[in-house]
């Protein structure tokens, strides 16, 4: 999750954590140049307070996590105002102001979701579905159009993957030489939570592609990969969680073309001559 999403959902911070955010949060680019000693003063919290709450973040301390906010304030800052994800769009608005927005938030979420990316469990999940060969690809109504663009790279390199209509149903024909791949940005769709405690009870392997937060398919699926990108509900748009989505998907896809790099690439040009010969 961006810092500047961390900020801003304070459910679980302390009083004094929630009055360090509010000023981050409010004062944003304007934090970056102050010291330690200086920024302490300002909010004011004592240093080792600041220095504990950068630590909480999962910074080292106050440079490291100034470091990093200043870079995320570069990636996500529209004339100086950080963009709202759910709702980035305001009336006043002319055309250039939409265009900068959107590729702001698109640009965003690519950069955060490739720093965050747990790489090992990248290369554990494209080892899975290499040594399977059958993916079953649960998705719910968000995440339908990242997965029938996955589903048809894979049939492309002789993977085949089938996204499941009828999830619980499908779940119980499963079998441990499956792999179920869950993509879920919210991760709370009853049927989809249904399904994964049934193949957890029958020992069919199963990752999890999520967002940010807790969901209860993370509490029943513990292979996870998260797109770091938050947005609020309700929302306008799903440009944020949509990129980072399919940035995993495609990250994944790369592996599993590179484990039989030449031999796809013979097949695909194979492939291409055939329908120019025909």
């Amino acid at each position: 999750m961006r810092i500047i999403d961390k900020l801003h959902e304070r459910s679980a911070l302390t009083p004094t954590e929630r009055e360090i955010a509010g000023y981050l949060e409010d004062k944003g680019k304007d934090c970056l140049s102050l010291s330690l000693d200086e920024l302490a003063d300002a909010i004011p919290v004592s240093k080792s307070t600041l220095i504990r709450f950068c630590k909480k973040l999962g910074y080292k301390g106050h440079k490291e996590f100034i470091l990093a906010f200043s870079r995320e304030l570069n990636t996500f800052l529209v004339d100086d105002r950080q963009l709202n994800a759910s709702f980035p769009y305001l009336a006043e608005d002319d055309v250039q102001k939409i265009i900068d927005k959107t590729y702001a938030l698109n640009y965003g979420a690519l950069v955060q979701t490739y720093q965050d990316i747990d790489q090992e469990a990248l290369v554990r999940t494209a080892r899975l579905i290499y040594e399977k060969k059958r993916i079953a690809l649960f998705v719910d109504a968000e995440t339908l159009p990242q997965a029938l663009n996955f589903e048809n790279s894979l049939e492309t390199i002789g993977i085949h993957a089938k996204i499941i209509g009828e999830p619980v149903e499908r779940a119980s024909l499963l079998e441990s030489d499956s792999v179920a791949l869950f993509v879920s940005y919210k991760g709370r769709n009853e049927s989809l939570v249904q399904a994964a405690r049934l193949l957890e009870w029958k020992k069919v392997p199963a990752v999890l592609i999520t967002g940010p937060l807790p969901s209860p398919l993370k509490s029943v699926i513990p292979d996870v990969l998260s797109a770091i990108v938050y947005e609020s509900s309700p929302k306008a748009v799903s440009i944020s969680s949509r990129n980072g989505i399919q940035l995993v998907l495609d990250m994944i896809f790369g592996l599993l073309y590179h484990k039989d790099c030449e031999k796809n690439q013979r097949k695909i040009e194979e492939r291409d001559s055939l329908y120019k010969s025909i």
